[in-house]
């Protein structure tokens, strides 16, 4: 489902009442000569150390407008971690309570406000339990392996060990694996205290199972306005969606669907558990009418893409964009190989993402009650 999301709200949609909660003080907003402005409305300390998860505000002067942008966490107004994961029956409860953390903030705005809110950045994401015995990273590993088309870049982004991140990156976009767990530990080592939730020690609880599981998580980051309508649009969606709009579980299962079928898939090869030459000669002269010469020429290239990845491969092939027609014509081929791959002979883990996109169903490890209701919001206890 949804994790991190950024609404904007436009002047006349919202209402500061706390000027003084914002840096620089939003106050007498109409005579600030300055063209271009940013008022910053962060979580405070105070906020955190008690547990309260809130929302990051940020006021944009531009000329004589003013616009609000509103980023958060969707589970984590609810569940104070992303690990269990919210259906679209979950969206009243969401907006509920991110319309209270930010009237606490000191910003006046409606229900209906926030539901009709632009998105301009969202997150799908999915966490997967690993099974068959491999780990998160191991898994991470051999997505690495993948051909990556040139409108992203590969970068492994490092938490304390290497290898527990894999970011396909684009400026607009990125497809991004990481080891859920060790995130998770990694955060909340620093954050619980003396203060801590009953959902926070219980996650905490959680991590300390000897037998916790595997999960992998996979993120799309859509960071920019245009690039998230262009792929709604190939879904067959609307552009310029609200946030009632994208918080639908089938939304967010179609988009990671899309980015898995165009960049994992395609070298779906390389998760192959063929590693007996012969037996790999023999597959390719089944399925290809192929003189022996150009089969042999196949196994090879099919063992040295499942060695170090095709990235690798392609460094050593293509060490400068001089050579780049060497490897246009060895790229040629991964179709071919493709078309013998199999699911059902790769590694488990390619089924394990594969029913998880089908299912889409919530990673859940135990019921978390929510936070007592507060009392309505008065904007005119501030006058």
């Amino acid at each position: 489902m949804v994790d991190t999301i950024i609404l904007t709200l436009p002047y006349g949609r919202f209402m500061i009442m706390k000027p003084d909660n914002f840096t620089p003080a939003a106050r007498e907003l109409r005579n600030i000569r300055a063209v271009f402005m940013k008022f910053y409305n962060n979580p405070t300390a105070e906020s955190k150390r008690l547990g309260i998860y809130s929302p990051r505000l940020t006021l944009y002067k531009r000329g004589g407008t003013y616009e609000l942008k509103i980023e958060f966490s969707a589970p984590k107004l609810i569940y104070k971690n992303n690990l269990q994961e919210l259906t679209s029956k979950q969206f009243e409860q969401v907006v509920e309570i991110l319309h209270r953390r930010i009237e606490a903030m000191g910003v006046w705005v409606t229900i209906d406000a926030l539901k009709e809110a632009t998105v301009t950045s969202f997150h799908p994401s999915k966490n997967i339990p690993i099974n068959g015995g491999y780990s998160a990273v191991g898994v991470i590993k051999e997505l690495s392996k993948i051909n990556l088309t040139g409108k992203l870049d590969l970068d492994k982004t490092k938490f304390r060990n290497d290898g527990h991140s894999l970011q396909f990156y684009a400026k607009s976009h990125a497809l991004v694996f990481y080891d859920k767990m060790q995130d998770l530990e990694k955060t909340e080592k620093r954050s619980l205290g003396k203060d801590q939730k009953l959902q926070q020690q219980s996650l905490f609880d959680f991590l300390k199972r000897p037998d916790k599981p595997e999960i992998l998580r996979i993120e799309v980051r859509l960071s920019e306005k245009q690039k998230m309508n262009d792929v709604l649009q190939k879904l067959g969606y609307s552009k310029n969606p609200t946030f009632q709009d994208i918080f639908k579980t089938k939304v967010c299962q179609k988009v990671l669907q899309y980015y898995y079928d165009t960049y994992i898939l395609p070298s779906l090869f390389v998760f192959d558990l063929s590693s007996n030459p012969q037996a790999i000669l023999k597959q390719i002269m089944r399925n290809k009418k192929l003189k022996i010469k150009e089969a042999v020429y196949l196994v090879g290239l099919w063992l040295l893409c499942k060695d170090e990845g095709i990235r690798m491969l392609r460094k050593v092939v293509q060490p400068t964009k001089k050579n780049i027609r060497n490897w246009q014509r060895i790229a040629a081929h991964f179709k071919d190989l493709n078309a013998l791959a199999s699911v059902n002979r790769s590694h488990s883990f390619i089924k394990d993402i594969r029913d998880s996109f089908k299912k889409f169903e919530p990673y859940e490890f135990e019921e978390v009650l929510l936070e007592p209701k507060p009392k309505p919001f008065d904007p005119w206890q501030y006058h």
